[in-house]
């Protein structure tokens, strides 16, 4: 705030000299028309205000005595003939006297304490009002050192990564561009490469490129050491262990940071750089790098928890009811747009009530879970895969015609009821699949699952485990 006050100040001063420069100069001129002393008389008072603002009283006083010295020598210059007279005369006097008074108060009336009291103010009233106001970190950071500075750079570029990134989709791709960019900013870190640490603790390329070479770095011994005692990595530390020395320089290639980062006790990521531009970087500097990186990491990864929570279905994993329906059309239009076949399969699952029923709903839920894995691990990545209620899923299956779809599902029918039988007790459970494809035709995606909705009762009614929909048999409507 107080920053702001004095740019406040040398506004004043900035408008002030531009006055009186002006105000001087049509003195000069007066003897050109006496007009044009009258207005630079005016001008100057009026510039006199902001000028002598800041100075005090005294400061304030001496300004105008100057100004009035000004003034009666462009008056004299006026005049053809000079003397003592017309030097020390009321007009002056009254002029001198006049001139020092406004000088005075407006250096005390107008001084810094003032003005910055009156500007905070200004700048609370604009955050209570004006939603566009400055953040009050961006006055910090004007007026911080070289290393504040930068932290506030990275700050303010996480924040607009972070809105640009909206929860829109995987965000780990864009995040190992900005942390790179981040470090480089902290650090001047060069030949960074971040990870993930899965569920195996494997180094998986957060950019997801296989340029990484993650079977490489996987080997590393280094990393795999920091990525096991969760302790990072610095060449130049003087605290270095000889282990982890000889560790270092029998691993390729030569590192100078390793960086892990955990949540809740478990490794989710790695950062490594093989130099820095600066010759030295301090370890405050390192810890300090080390604290923000965790940070922005934990903030994104929490975000993305947050982000799968929404889109997906808590027991299962897969995409919920809502998220499926939303991007089913667009995906069906982009396979049609490639010349893709499309097939819609419904699995259904009876008996899951009598567990509900029999109050059994542990056991109801670990069904529902062992499904929605089986049939989410035995899909490719492309396909896509919803929950419809507790007792229905549905799949897209991309690039497959009907035939090779229904091979497909009757082996996925197996290993779902391989994942279920142990589970259910002594209440059967029945599973009943139906088909609906594309073929050579653009079928909508809502007349897709219409049609495997309905084959799905055919099978129920029928009795049998997969019914295919014809193409050439209307359309029954059933309620999604």
């Amino acid at each position: 705030m107080v920053l702001h006050a004095e740019e406040n100040v040398q506004r004043f001063v900035r408008l002030g000299a531009a006055g009186a420069l002006g105000a001087v100069t049509l003195l000069w001129l007066g003897w050109l028309n006496p007009v044009l002393f009258s207005v630079g008389t005016v001008a100057l008072i009026l510039s006199l205000v902001p000028l002598a603002a800041g100075l005090r009283l005294r400061g304030g006083a001496l300004l105008g005595l100057l100004f009035a010295v000004l003034w009666i020598a462009a008056r004299l210059g006026v005049i053809e003939t000079v003397d003592q007279r017309l030097i020390v005369n009321q007009p002056n006097t009254t002029a001198l006297a006049a001139m020092i008074t406004i000088g005075a108060l407006s250096g005390g009336l107008l001084g810094p304490s003032r003005l910055t009291r009156a500007h905070r103010s200004g700048v609370q009233g604009q955050a209570l009002d004006a939603p566009g106001s400055v953040p009050a970190e961006e006055a910090a950071c004007s007026s911080a050192g070289e290393s504040d500075r930068s932290v506030c750079r990275v700050l303010e570029a996480h924040r607009e990564w972070v809105r640009a990134w909206a929860g829109r989709e995987e965000p780990w791709p864009a995040f190992d561009s900005h942390l790179r960019e981040v470090l480089r900013m902290l650090l001047g870190a060069t030949r960074v490469r971040c990870f993930r640490v899965d569920a195996a603790g494997k180094l998986v390329a957060l950019n997801g490129s296989q340029n990484a070479a993650p079977d490489d770095w996987n080997e590393h011994a280094l990393l795999r050491h920091v990525v096991t005692s969760g302790r990072p990595y610095h060449a130049m530390s003087g605290a270095l262990a000889p282990m982890v020395r000889q560790l270092a320089a029998e691993s390729r290639p030569p590192l100078v940071w390793a960086l892990p980062l955990s949540y809740e006790d478990s490794r989710i990521g790695l950062v490594t750089a093989e130099t820095f531009d600066d010759s030295i970087v301090t370890e405050d500097r390192l810890a300090m790098a080390a604290q923000i990186i965790e940070t922005l990491w934990r903030h994104v990864h929490e975000a993305e928890a947050l982000r799968v929570a929404r889109l997906t279905d808590c027991v299962t994993g897969v995409l919920n009811r809502q998220e499926f329906l939303s991007i089913l059309p667009e995906t069906v239009e982009q396979c049609y747009r490639a010349n893709e076949p499309v097939v819609m399969f419904v699995l259904c699952i009876e008996g899951i009530r009598g567990l509900d029923d029999a109050g059994d709903w542990q056991m109801r839920d670990a069904v529902i879970e062992a499904v929605g894995q089986a049939v989410h691990q035995r899909l490719r990545k492309e396909d896509i895969v919803g929950r419809f209620g507790d007792d229905r899923f549905v799949v897209l299956l991309r690039r497959l015609d009907v035939a090779l779809a229904e091979l497909i599902t009757h082996k996925l029918m197996q290993a779902v009821e391989c994942a279920v039988s142990s589970l259910a007790g002594g209440v059967p459970l029945q599973l009943r699949g139906g088909l609906a494809g594309s073929g050579l035709a653009k079928v909508s995606a809502r007349e897709l699952l219409v049609a495997a909705l309905a084959a799905a009762q055919a099978a129920r009614k029928a009795g049998l485990a997969i019914v295919v929909h014809e193409a050439q048999v209307e359309l029954e409507e059933v309620s999604v």
